[in-house]
């Protein structure tokens, strides 16, 4: 934890950081006020950019929002908050990836939570390709109990490429020898 400073270069470094940042933060008191909304979050969720909505409710700020407003709102009843999770906002057709976090005082005391998201998911675009094939199969009659699995299964590969690609790069840095059967003859 930051320790208070009269220094206020520490609040405007923070205040430009956040500003700054390419992924969104909202963030909002234990109350639902907003307190602190960037400009990605602003873009990708229509937001006024000229700090309106600081001190709405984030029910009233988000309205168009639905998913977003269910994410925020458990913020203080979970056990357990998201982390690197994933959603689908309905309004805008988009998926974001995103953590959700309590803001707590010098005491523990939650006060407040942030949602830190980017456009896009965690998985990255593999991902968001096989999504808009899972969202089409959906609307098949035959197919919509079959999407959970697909998705998961998505993921997976992702997954495995991934590891597939560290695997080849330490092959190239010469860090571990090539596995025989990844060998061309």
């Amino acid at each position: 934890m930051p320790q208070k400073s009269a220094n206020t270069n520490v609040d405007v470094f923070f205040r430009h950081m956040v500003g700054n940042m390419r992924n969104g933060v909202l963030a909002i008191a234990r109350d639902g006020s907003v307190v602190l909304v960037n400009s990605e979050a602003c873009r990708l969720f229509g937001l006024p950019t000229d700090g309106s909505i600081a001190g709405q409710h984030f029910r009233i700020a988000l309205a168009r929002h639905p998913d977003v407003i269910r994410v925020l709102g458990g913020a203080f009843e979970m056990a357990t908050l998201p982390n690197r999770a994933e959603l689908r906002l309905k309004s805008t057709n988009t998926a974001i990836g995103y953590t959700l976090s309590l803001v707590r005082d010098d005491e523990g005391h939650a006060v407040g939570a942030a949602l830190l998201f980017t456009f896009g998911t965690a998985r990255g675009i593999p991902l968001l390709i096989a999504g808009a094939a899972t969202d089409a199969a959906v609307h098949v009659r035959w197919a919509a109990p079959w999407v959970p699995r697909i998705e998961r299964a998505g993921g997976v590969l992702v997954l495995i490429a991934a590891a597939l690609f560290l695997y080849q790069s330490a092959v190239y840095a010469g860090l571990v020898p090539p596995l025989w059967f990844l060998v061309r003859p």
